[in-house]
Parts: C-alpha cells; structure tokens; sequence
C-alpha cells in the first residue's frame, strides 16, 4: 500500500528512472508472491492487494501484463466468482472493483456474482465512495443491468447530501453512458 503510494508522487513517479526499476521490481515481487497464495489471504487482504498492484500500475504507467498484475488481479475475480463475496465487507469489495476497472481487466463472472449480491441483498454499510466506484466500474465495462442501476440510483438519491464533488461527477459519468436510464438528482 505504501509503495503504491509513494508511486503517485510525482517527484518519485517522474524523476528517476531508477526509482521506477525499484517499484516496478517490487510490484513484480509482490505479485508473484502473492498470487499462489490467494486462498490464505483475508478479505481485507486481498482488497488492499487489489488496491496497492492497480495503484502501481497505473502510477507506473505500467501496460497489459507487466509485473503480471492483470493475471493476479483476473486471477482474484476469477477467485471470488467462484467461492463468492461473503465475508467481504462493502469497501473491501468496492476496492476489489475499483481495482478491476482501473486497470481494465475483464471480469464478467465477477460482475455477475456481484451484481447478483447487491440486487439480493442490498446496499446497506455502502458509502457514497463505493456506490460512485460501483456505478462507474459496471457503466464502463457495459456488465450491470437496469435493475442493478436504478438500484444503485436510488441508494445514490437517497444519500444525495453526502456525496463529494468528485463522487457525483462519477455518477453522472455513469449515467451519461446510461442515456436510456434517469440519473439521480445529488
């Protein structure tokens, strides 16, 4: 997390090719490392894993499968498609799709599994920052249905007063690429 971090300064991220060697070293550890021992990481673990390894490449301006971060992030949709997101708590799970969308990586069981979570159980303990990360990711991969927008509208609506500035942009982007559907009034 702190290494992904550190990448986003710009003095860090655009001064020194070495110090880019080093992190882009140190992200191809970490995900080798961790890749075959997903199954013995903790929700919270594999959400912040998600987070630092998207983090990195994009700082990094790292593509497709360099220091193998799509392969373990795919890997961690492909995981959780199948045994489920029980467990996981709602930022955890808004973190695993930020992660996902930020670095493009086409998980369409995973989307399924978790759009079937949300219409079945709802949004409740969701933030406004999960649910504006949530609507951005599924408009952009094209995965959520209507059921699943106008769910996530209406929560969306219902908190209107707590979104930042930057979330309802998000939002609006969403529903931009939603023209057929009615954006929420924040």
């Amino acid at each position: 997390w702190a290494l992904a971090r550190m990448a986003s300064i710009s003095a860090v991220k655009h001064d020194s090719s070495e110090v880019r060697a080093g992190l882009l070293e140190y992200t191809t550890k970490i995900v080798e490392r961790a890749r075959p021992v997903l199954d013995h990481l903790t929700s919270k673990n594999i959400a912040m894993l998600s987070w630092a390894v998207a983090s990195l490449h994009s700082n990094l301006g790292l593509v497709d499968e360099e220091a193998g971060v799509t392969k373990l992030l795919a890997a961690i949709g492909e995981k959780l498609a199948g045994v489920g997101l029980r467990g996981f708590q709602p930022g955890e799970i808004a973190s695993i799709v930020w992660a996902l969308n930020k670095v493009n990586v086409r998980q369409a069981a995973f989307f399924a599994a978790f759009q079937t979570q949300l219409i079945t159980n709802g949004l409740r303990g969701y933030s406004t920052q999960d649910i504006s990360t949530i609507l951005c990711a599924f408009a952009k991969t094209e995965y959520g249905s209507d059921a699943l927008y106008n769910l996530l509208g209406d929560r969306a609506q219902s908190l209107a007063k707590d979104f930042n500035r930057s979330e309802k942009v998000m939002v609006q982007w969403a529903y931009s690429q939603l023209p057929h559907l009615t954006a929420p009034k924040l």
